[in-house]
């Protein structure tokens, strides 16, 4: 094995192993300058955990180790780069483009079944409807290997886990939020196509950085597991996904399924927070003071069984995420838009405490 896949290979094990929040301080220390040795490593390690959700989807479990050159096989016209995970459900790679476009992508090739011709059309259709939109990592080419397993491939995204990235980075509250808004935009832009993402967690969204500005970029579109349908119900589970994703940013953990969950505002001051606030540049009362009112009836309400009837799609919950931006008291005094759509959230959530 080559001298800097095998150096690629021991960073991204060791770096496995070191604390996320300690993580920035260990790459910076371990690749010593090397700009590029460290974008290889933040990547494989990223894609490492995002797309374990996908590989268990296919019963795999991701591993995230690159090969050496000398052993690239070829998945139609992408020469294999790096394994990113593998099981007898499938394999997902890191692959670049064999031509004249040496543009690279990650390809999971899935074991042969009975419904692989459904699949393999499936996600013809769904990368046929998201061509052009922004915010989401585009399903760019299908087929099926020489053995006849279908494949596909999306564009590979150099980037951090948004959680990770924003603890790493210390971003606020309200640079949380902005995150999230864009998030919910793309997925927004999805559901109005008809498309829905339907395994929408933070690990599926990583942030690159260009000229300064961080931009968050969705994964996972084309899996198998997505799903297109027409009406609330293409949102519903999506509106529901992203009320974690938002609690899992905001709180810094998933929202508990059992019972009725506290309000963010509650929970950040239940928790030992101290590591928590200052990963905000804040302190405990000051986060809960940013969470109560607005965010806390928006997260509340992606929670509640009947989200769907509440956000019909990602872009109304990006529209009140953008009002509290607006609005950072938090205390109802931003649009009348807003004010509309904050009585009917609490109306909605009242009305779930008490079937509860």
């Amino acid at each position: 094995m080559t001298g800097r896949f095998e150096e690629v290979r021991r960073l991204v094990l060791e770096a496995a192993e070191v604390p996320p929040e300690e993580r920035t301080a260990w790459l910076a220390q371990a690749c010593a300058g090397d700009d590029a040795l460290r974008a290889d490593v933040e990547s494989l390690l990223s894609y490492r955990t995002s797309d374990d959700a996908l590989l268990r989807t296919a019963g795999a479990v991701a591993r995230g180790l690159p090969i050496d050159p000398a052993e690239a096989v070829m998945i139609g016209s992408w020469e294999v780069l790096d394994v990113l995970g593998e099981s007898s459900g499938g394999r997902l790679y890191r692959a670049r483009r064999r031509g004249p476009d040496t543009s690279e992508a990650a390809v999971l090739v899935l074991a042969a079944g009975a419904d692989t011709d459904r699949v393999v059309e499936a996600i013809a259709a769904e990368r046929d409807a998201l061509v052009g939109l922004k915010g989401i990592a585009l399903p760019i080419d299908h087929g099926r290997t020489d053995s006849g397993d279908p494949f596909f491939a999306t564009g590979f995204v150099r980037g951090q886990r948004i959680d990770d990235y924003c603890d790493q980075s210390h971003l606020t509250v309200r640079d949380r939020v902005q995150l999230a808004e864009a998030v919910c935009r793309a997925v927004g832009r999805a559901h109005g196509l008809g498309v829905a993402h339907g395994a929408l967690t933070t690990s599926r969204v990583l942030v690159t950085r260009s000229g300064g500005a961080a931009t968050p970029i969705v994964l996972g579109y084309g899996a198998p597991r997505a799903s297109s349908g027409d009406g609330p119900a293409v949102a519903a589970a999506d509106v529901a996904a992203l009320g974690g994703f938002l609690h899992e940013l905001l709180v810094g953990e998933r929202p508990t399924s059992t019972g009725s969950p506290p309000a963010p505002s509650t929970r950040v001051l239940e928790m030992n927070a101290t590591s928590g606030a200052q990963r905000r540049r804040t302190t405990p009362e000051q986060w809960s003071r940013e969470l109560r009112g607005d965010l806390d009836r928006i997260i509340g309400c992606c929670l509640v069984p009947d989200a769907g009837a509440v956000y019909p799609s990602a872009t109304e919950l990006a529209n009140d995420l953008a009002g509290t931006l607006a609005n950072p008291t938090g205390r109802g005094a931003g649009s009348g838009r807003l004010r509309r759509r904050l009585r009917q959230l609490g109306a909605a959530l009242r009305g779930t405490r008490r079937d509860r």
